[in-house]
């Protein structure tokens, strides 16, 4: 099986992947009708819910289309929704219980 090259990727864009068969095209990345979209966006079409955006680098997503990278208050509200409130409070060095 071929194995990813162990050298250091200057952005997302550069990534190449032998393992899976193909590799990104390099530069900026574009909508299916070609425009271009700001660094680490993806956009995605779902045939149930239409068109949406990711975020590679912090996993956010959004129906809107992407200005710039996300906001600090973006990341913060998506990691709340993914990984709940409680969670969203631990800061490092802080302190939790476990519970099962």
């Amino acid at each position: 099986a071929a194995r990813c090259p162990r050298r250091p990727i200057a952005s997302f864009h550069d990534y190449e992947a032998p393992h899976l068969g193909r590799s990104r095209p390099k530069g900026p990345a574009r909508t299916a009708d070609g425009i271009p979209l700001p660094p680490g966006w993806r956009e995605h079409r779902s045939p149930a819910r239409g068109i949406y955006f990711s975020h590679e680098a912090t996993g956010l997503t959004q129906w809107d289309f992407p200005t710039g990278p996300p906001t600090k208050e973006q990341v913060d509200e998506a990691y709340r929704e993914k990984h709940g409130e409680r969670l969203a409070q631990l800061r490092p060095g802080g302190k939790g219980r476990l519970g099962g």
